[in-house]
């Protein structure tokens, strides 16, 4: 925190101003191995970056995105779960931590999964961010936590059907 003082009538009054940091941790995909390549995702990634970063007090170094693309390390997922805990096991309870994502999502079991660049279908338990896995790291902040997922297969399936889908997931508190 900062200590800072005003004067008032002559007498010098302190008051303890608490500095806040807004984290975002950002991600697109656009181009895949094993599923439909999509557009625009980086874009948005891009507009997002540079509108919290311009208008909403982001400082660049509290910015962490990345635009993923095929066979390169940050698309393991095992380093975005450990990107979003450094972060979070440095908040203060006056921080925030914005986790974005742009690209393929699915509802897969009792999970969600955000789909990488490199994700393998059957596999995406170890190839795909856990929903479930980045909800229990965001909870652990001593901060408040964000989510926007701008993902594709994110309503009804091609049956109607919005029980088993990708929505429920997001909507899960557990």
């Amino acid at each position: 925190f900062i200590v800072t003082h005003t004067f008032l009538h002559g007498k010098i009054p302190w008051r303890k101003v608490w500095v806040t940091m807004k984290y975002l941790v950002g991600l697109s995909c656009e181009d895949y191995y094993h599923y439909d390549n999509i557009r625009f995702c980086h874009n948005d990634l891009f507009l997002l970056q540079e509108t919290l970063i311009n208008f909403c007090d982001y400082a660049k170094e509290n910015v962490h995105s990345q635009m993923l693309y095929k066979d390169v390390d940050e698309s393991d997922c095992e380093y975005w779960y450990s990107e979003i805990s450094k972060i979070c096991n440095k908040m203060t309870p006056y921080d925030s931590i914005l986790f974005y994502f742009a690209g393929h999502g699915m509802a897969l079991g009792e999970d969600a999964f955000l789909l990488l660049p490199n994700s393998v279908p059957g596999d995406e338990l170890n190839t795909a961010l856990s929903l479930s896995k980045i909800n229990h790291i965001l909870k652990k902040s001593k901060g408040n936590a964000f989510v926007i997922i701008d993902a594709c297969h994110s309503g009804l399936d091609v049956r109607g059907d919005m029980s088993a889908g990708f929505v429920t997931k997001l909507l899960d508190k557990s």
